[in-house]
C-alpha cells in the first residue's frame, strides 16, 4: 500500500499580532492579499517536493482573520491555477448547511477547471455561528458535544448530511435523477417545462405531460465517478 503525503491548508490574514489586535484584520484587502500571496508559494513548494493532495476547510464569518477559508472549491480552484500535479481536496465541506445540487456542480467544475484532480471532503459542521446562519433555511445545526441541546441537533445535523450526500451521488452518478427525501423533493412537483430541445436531446426528463420528472448537472465529472476519492465522517 503506498503512503501518500498531504498537507491542510488554512489561509489567514497575512497581519502582524499587533495588526491582528486592532480588530477586523479578517476583513482587510491588504492583508487577505498578503495571507494569499504566502499560502500561493507554500502550495507551490508542497507540490515541488512531491506531496500528494492539498486541502481547504469551510468556516464562514472570520472576521478576526486567525483563519479565512470560506469556500473551499474556490480555493482549490484557485490553487489548480497555480499547480500542474498535486490533488485538490477539501476538510471538508459543511454539509448540512449546503444547497447539495450547486455543490455537486461546484465540485464537477473544480474537477475540469484542474483537469481531473478533484477529491471531495465533507464534514458536518462544528461551528455554530456558521452552520445555523447559512443552513437556517434548512432547520441546519451544528454538532458540538458540549451543546446543551447536542442529541436532538446531532440527529438533525446527520440527516441533513446524509440527505445531502445521497442527493450528490445521485447528480454524480447519473444523467438524470430525482430525488424525494425529507428535506429536498429533487424536481418540485408542479414544475412545467415542455420545451422541444428538452422533449429531443435530453429524454426521460420530462413526462409525456410536460411536467419535469428528473434533473441533471452539466457538466458531470471529468473522473469516473465511482473513482472519485471521497471523504465522509
Amino acid at each position: 500500500m503506498k503512503i501518500r503525503m498531504g498537507a491542510f491548508i488554512l489561509p489567514s490574514a497575512g497581519a502582524t499580532p499587533a495588526q491582528f489586535e486592532q480588530g477586523f484584520a479578517g476583513q482587510n484587502p491588504i492583508y487577505y492579499q498578503k495571507g494569499l500571496r504566502e499560502a500561493g508559494r507554500l502550495i507551490q513548494q508542497l507540490e515541488d517536493l512531491g506531496f500528494d493532495f492539498i486541502s481547504f476547510s469551510e468556516h464562514h464569518f472570520h472576521v478576526e482573520g486567525l483563519e479565512i477559508s470560506n469556500n473551499p472549491v474556490l480555493l482549490g480552484t484557485w490553487a489548480a491555477m497555480q499547480t500542474k500535479r498535486i490533488r485538490l481536496g477539501q476538510m471538508g465541506i459543511v454539509l448540512p448547511s449546503r444547497n447539495p445540487i450547486l455543490l455537486a456542480e461546484d465540485l464537477a467544475m473544480l474537477d475540469h477547471f484542474s483537469e481531473g484532480r478533484m477529491m471531495a471532503g465533507f464534514a458536518r459542521g462544528y461551528q455554530s455561528r456558521h452552520v445555523a446562519t447559512i443552513g437556517q433555511n434548512l432547520n441546519a445545526y451544528s454538532t458540538n458535544a458540549t451543546d446543551p441541546e447536542f442529541a436532538e441537533h446531532d440527529r438533525v445535523n446527520r440527516e441533513l448530511f446524509d440527505e445531502h450526500y445521497t442527493i450528490i451521488r445521485k447528480a454524480w452518478d447519473q444523467s438524470l435523477f430525482s430525488h424525494q427525501g425529507k428535506h429536498w423533493k429533487v424536481p418540485p412537483e408542479g414544475i412545467v417545462w415542455d420545451h422541444p430541445a428538452t422533449m429531443h436531446m435530453a429524454p426521460g426528463m420530462v413526462g409525456n405531460d410536460g411536467m419535469l420528472k428528473q434533473v441533471g448537472i452539466a457538466p458531470q465529472t471529468l473522473q469516473e465517478p465511482s473513482e472519485i476519492e471521497v471523504f465522509t465522517p
